[in-house]
């Protein structure tokens, strides 16, 4: 019988840590402008980027642009920096624990290309007489 009631217990105790594990974070994360429009590919997109974070609880963070720590701070609950990039590839900016440096939320910086558009016209069949 205890063998039964010691095997309910660690299962339910199983289960309540499994769905932690799977539960959606509150943790808020953005970035202002979150995008760049650029006119072609060998242009780099220069402007400032406004990274805004909300958390469930006060903790110590660090912000990351492509794995590298740009920004850290101690217990804080939200808060937001501002980076100047310069850049003609698109952008990951991660929030991570400072300590642990596990990952709460992420954010991807994306630069668009309108591309060339040619002034050359198709000749049609009749134009070509």
């Amino acid at each position: 019988m205890r063998f039964l009631v010691s095997l309910i217990m660690f299962s339910l105790l199983f289960i309540s840590n499994i769905n932690k594990s799977f539960a959606v974070s509150d943790n808020k994360f953005s970035a202002l402008p979150n995008k760049c429009v650029l006119n072609n590919k060998d242009a780099n997109c220069n402007t400032e980027v406004t990274l805004s974070w909300e958390l469930e609880s006060a903790q110590s963070i660090c912000v990351l642009k492509n794995d590298e720590i740009i920004f850290c701070q101690n217990k804080t609950l939200k808060g937001t920096h501002t980076i100047r990039i310069s850049s003609n590839k698109s952008l990951l900016f991660k929030l991570v624990e400072m300590d642990s440096l596990v990952e709460l939320s992420k954010i991807k910086f994306n630069l668009l290309y309108l591309g060339k558009t040619s002034s050359k016209r198709r000749k049609l069949p009749w134009q070509i007489l």
